[in-house]
């Protein structure tokens, strides 16, 4: 009844002031379920972070705007980890309706999705991304496109791990790009690249990727890098660099 959105008044008042759910273990019986068209999430307005794990969705965010206003729901969250989603192709953050999101959320955390071959498409922007991990998806062959880079200004931590298929981090796919191009990571401090056996580097373009605070950097089981970038690493790392 819960996956269902279905509550008495009782239940529906205590929902009121819920920051924390988990969900785990949903099996939807309809394969193209999205977990905004169960009717649970609606119930939540005051909801910060949302964890989906080991459920049966294929899709986070659907195309379609469900019945309620849920773009002052999604507009608090700022928290979203999906782990172990074996179905899951698309998160859905490129939907019109969940762009309010894109300007709260601080933390996104993927792991255990081999169906998903983009993480999120180009047109996606972040405002307010802190933390990025990406974990056991081996069905991405670039993390984020030039554009969405473009966008992390404030990102602190970037991990990719154990992702079978990726070559590089930054793809120019379907953008403009040109040797005067200059994306900074203004507020890097970690980057954790580890067991990526078909990493070739961090962008193979023309771009330049600047890390002014940059302090740590976890490079690990990545035997195919030819480059971090094509160009020389030294000029965009700053001088207090610490570990490689």
């Amino acid at each position: 009844m819960i996956g269902q959105g279905q509550f008495d008044t009782d239940a529906a008042n205590l929902l009121q002031n819920l920051k924390y759910l988990q969900l785990q273990c949903y099996h939807a019986e309809d394969e193209s379920n999205t977990l905004f068209s169960s009717g649970l999430i609606e119930k939540i307005p005051n909801l910060k972070t949302l964890k989906v794990l080991c459920s049966t969705f294929n899709e986070i965010f659907t195309s379609q705007k469900p019945n309620a206003d849920c773009a002052k729901i999604v507009l608090k969250l700022k928290g979203l980890y999906l782990d172990t989603l074996k179905r899951l192709s698309s998160i859905g953050l490129e939907h019109s309706w969940v762009e309010p999101l894109l300007k709260t959320l601080e933390t996104l955390d993927v792991g255990l999705c081999p169906c998903l071959k983009i993480l999120v498409p180009s047109n996606v922007s972040f405002s307010n991304l802190i933390n990025l991990t990406v974990d056991g998806c081996h069905g991405l062959v670039y993390l984020l496109t030039l554009s969405t880079a473009r966008s992390l200004g404030l990102l602190k931590n970037l991990s990719v791990q154990d992702c079978q298929a990726i070559e590089e981090i930054v793809s120019k796919e379907g953008d403009h790009e040109s040797i005067e191009d200059e994306i900074i990571f203004g507020q890097l401090r970690t980057l954790s690249l580890q067991f990526l056996p078909n990493f070739v580097g961090f962008h193979t373009g023309t771009s330049k990727f600047i890390f002014p605070l940059l302090s740590q950097m976890n490079l690990m089981g990545c035997p195919q890098m030819k480059y971090f970038f094509e160009h020389d690493l030294r000029q965009f790392v700053p001088s207090n660099f610490a570990t490689l």
